[in-house]
């Protein structure tokens, strides 16, 4: 049971990591939209990530150029892979093996083509921390680029201030 023990802190410290990932990724969209920041919370709130996701990238080509696009399409692109690795350690069953020594993460996964599978590997606390560093990259280059259009003044920070 220990080794499984050693899974809970990583796990907590990425869905932390993954929560302020989400918060970000709310209020450009907030500032994007650049509305009243309640009514555009209310709504953003009520989305999935990856509904986020889309949003954000549908509203880019209305308030920036191509490059920025671009480099906002790359920055999304490396939040939903986050997304999906976190999905994948967060929806799994966490077991200790029959002689206590290892952990196993179990998935059952459906598709149209292949029906239900069930996806047992051997965990490491390194699969869960190395997914913690993809976020909070992925969370970096975001905010680096919250400040650029800051800077730009595409979005103001008013907008976000208003909203917290």
């Amino acid at each position: 049971m220990k080794h499984l023990d050693a899974f809970y802190e990583p796990i907590g410290r990425m869905i932390v990591a993954f929560q302020n990932a989400e918060s970000t990724l709310s209020l450009m969209i907030v500032a994007l939209v650049n509305e009243d920041p309640r009514v555009t919370m209310a709504l953003v709130t009520g989305m999935s990530f990856s509904r986020r996701l889309d949003a954000l990238r549908s509203l880019a080509p209305f308030k920036m150029d191509q490059t920025l696009s671009g480099e906002l399409a790359d920055i999304v692109n490396e939040l939903g892979k986050c997304e999906n690795s976190r999905n994948m350690i967060v929806h799994s069953s966490w077991i200790a093996s029959l002689d206590g020594r290892q952990v196993l993460r179990l998935k059952p996964n459906i598709s149209r083509k292949k029906g239900l599978r069930d996806s047992v590997k051997k965990a490491q606390v390194s699969d869960v921390t190395d997914v913690t560093k993809a976020i909070h990259a992925a969370h970096s280059k975001l905010l680096r680029f919250v400040e650029k259009l800051t800077t730009k003044r595409i979005i103001t920070i008013k907008a976000v201030e208003e909203v917290q």
